[in-house]
């Protein structure tokens, strides 16, 4: 007899919209259908970059990976879509407009040549 985690596993592989549709619903209160026009609204691309690939790797069961869901980690306001290398930039910017405008203004400090702190 299969475990819960195998016929959850099966069922995931069986139904990758609807697995999509509950992991949004849940995490972000996101339907997919609302996931889709954010993302045609978008352009099919990234909020940030630009780009229309979203990264990342392929999913278990094989289906192609998805821009990520950004959102506010306070509030839980959804803000956009992102490919995967925006969203760990930002995210290993703890997601402050602070640090973010010092990084801006760290590398167009150095985009000439010059050295951090002349």
């Amino acid at each position: 007899m299969k475990r819960a985690a195998e016929l959850q596993k099966d069922w995931r592989e069986k139904n990758p919209g609807r697995s999509a549709d509950y992991h949004l619903r849940k995490h972000y209160g996101l339907a997919l259908g609302e996931y889709d026009r954010m993302l045609a609204k978008q352009d099919g691309r990234c909020a940030i970059c630009k780009t229309k690939e979203p990264g990342g790797q392929t999913k278990k069961n094989g289906e192609s990976p998805r821009f990520h869901v950004d959102h506010c980690h306070d509030t839980g306001v959804v803000r956009g879509l992102l490919c995967h290398n925006c969203n760990v930039g930002i995210g290993n910017m703890r997601h402050d407009p602070e640090i973010l405008r010092k990084a801006i203004d760290y590398v167009r400090s150095t985009e000439a040549g010059g050295v951090s702190g002349d």
